[in-house]
C-alpha cells in the first residue's frame, strides 16, 4: 500500500501519481484528522492510499513521481507533499 500525505488539499486537487513509472490510478482519499483520531473533525491535510499488488513491492528501490494536473488558482497555499509512506505485509 502506497500513501502520500498532501498539506492543503482543496477537493478539486488533481495530482498523477506512478510507480516504477507505471500511472497508479485513482486513489482512495481520506482525511487526515479522521485517521489520527485528533479531536478536529476536518483537516486541509488528506491521505490519498493506493493498493500495490506483490509485484508492483518487490525487494528493491522503486520511484514514486507526482505531478500536479490541477489546482484552484483562489487557493494560496501550496500543494505540498508532506509524507509518503509504503506498507508491504509479507504472506505467511
Amino acid at each position: 500500500r502506497l500513501m502520500i500525505e498532501f498539506e492543503h488539499w482543496a477537493p478539486d486537487d488533481k495530482v498523477d501519481v506512478s510507480w516504477d513509472g507505471g500511472a497508479l490510478g485513482e486513489p482512495t482519499v481520506l482525511d487526515a484528522a479522521e485517521a489520527d483520531d485528533g479531536p478536529a473533525d476536518v483537516s486541509e491535510n488528506k491521505w490519498l492510499v493506493w493498493e500495490l499488488n506483490p509485484g508492483q513491492a518487490s525487494k528493491g528501490s522503486h520511484a514514486v513521481k507526482v505531478v500536479q494536473l490541477h489546482r484552484d488558482r483562489r487557493i494560496r497555499a501550496p500543494l505540498i507533499v508532506k509524507t509518503v509512506e509504503v506498507y508491504i505485509e509479507y504472506g505467511e
